[in-house]
């Protein structure tokens, strides 16, 4: 059952951003390369793109940027989502810190 919320939280993550010029055939062909970016210029700019080029705008000098390069776009939005989980159980961290 655990399983199955993991995958219904997957789903429920924001919509990506990507090129308008990739297809649906291109997300599942593996030579492909995906840019997830977690952190960049500001809140839009986290998604996946399917060209650096225009993931570098998004993260080409920015403090704490965060991004990586992935062969499937599974892999990138498994990124994205495993960020958004250390980030949201980092902050409730923080507040049980300040309650003690």
């Amino acid at each position: 059952m655990m399983e199955k919320n993991l995958k219904e939280e997957q789903s429920e993550y924001p919509i990506f951003r990507y090129e308008n010029s990739i297809k649906e055939a291109e997300i599942n062909e593996p030579v492909h390369n995906w840019y997830a970016v977690a952190v960049g210029r500001n809140a839009n700019s986290t998604g996946i793109y399917g060209s650096w080029a225009v993931a570098q705008i998004e993260v080409n000098r920015v403090s704490g940027a965060c991004f990586q390069r992935f062969n499937t776009y599974k892999e990138a939005k498994n990124f994205l989502y495993q960020y958004k989980c250390q980030k949201e159980q980092h902050a409730s961290d923080e507040i049980v810190k300040s309650d003690d």
